[in-house]
């Protein structure tokens, strides 16, 4: 399908309009609206250029559409839903004296199975990252987490864990990224191998820059915190601001071995 603007084009004379990919979000229940979004390429970026320079010298000739927001009490009740049914284990990274590792991580209790692993690998009741991340900062943390603008997708990697475990505890672990094994061969022997004589994990983990780690909502929990201890609420703005770049963990065990055709 082509979509063009007709009546632009005549103005602009030009034809980036015509040549911008679309990728559809939704469509109304009548089908007479659809939403889309710009896929990244050089034509969405001229056309986008284009359509916001077109927008700010034609602000007092458009009318102005009003977005009805929830009431701040009903977002803060749903941030608190949805805190206690995560299916992920979300983490985030900091840059200090130009090292990136990660800051903190989020978990539900009963721990699951993936969040049990890194769970019993720390130390003080901390959970340890390093098995995924301390070969692979570079990969996974560096280059995904740099301060790039219009970063519309997370960028994605795909783990495999094979591990043995003794009364509850791990005495052997093994990791290796989709992209360090040679064929799929290598990759199938690799998980039918872990499941034989141990467990295997598979998870993809996502990662994407920060550009703004006060959202509204921390700002207001810091003034809140402020009243009552100011040198913490400036500790923990410190520690927002050196974020750079947040994602998740999830276990992705079923699809990989359904994928691959490991029965």
């Amino acid at each position: 399908m082509i979509i063009k603007f007709d009546q632009l084009q005549r103005l602009a004379k030009i034809d980036i309009l015509s040549r911008m990919p679309y990728k559809v979000i939704r469509t109304s229940p009548n089908g007479k609206n659809i939403q889309l979004i710009t896929e990244g390429s050089k034509e969405s970026a001229a056309g986008e250029q284009f359509l916001r320079n077109l927008i700010k010298s034609n602000q007092e000739k458009l009318a102005l559409c009003e977005e009805q927001l929830s009431s701040p009490a009903m977002l803060l009740a749903m941030h608190q839903m949805l805190l206690t049914r995560l299916n992920s284990i979300p983490y985030f990274a900091e840059k200090i004296d130009h090292k990136i590792k990660v800051k903190t991580v989020g978990s539900n209790f009963p721990l699951t199975p993936l969040a049990d692993i890194f769970y019993q690998l720390g130390e003080h009741k901390h959970f340890d990252l390093s098995l995924l991340f301390k070969r692979r900062v570079k990969e996974m943390l560096a280059y995904p987490m740099r301060p790039i603008e219009n970063v519309r997708e997370p960028y994605v990697h795909e783990l495999y864990i094979a591990f043995q475990q003794q009364d509850g505890e791990i005495k052997k672990i093994a990791v290796k990224a989709s992209y360090e094994f040679e064929t799929l061969e290598d990759r199938i022997r690799f998980i039918t191998f872990a499941r034989k004589n141990g467990s295997f994990l598979a998870i993809r983990v996502t990662a994407l820059p920060i550009f703004n780690p006060l959202t509204a909502l921390i700002g207001e929990k810091l003034s809140e915190l402020a009243r009552l201890t100011l040198h913490r609420a400036r500790a923990l703005e410190a520690e927002f601001i050196s974020l750079i770049g947040c994602g998740e963990i999830f276990d992705i065990t079923d699809e990989v071995l359904v994928r691959l055709e490991i029965s």
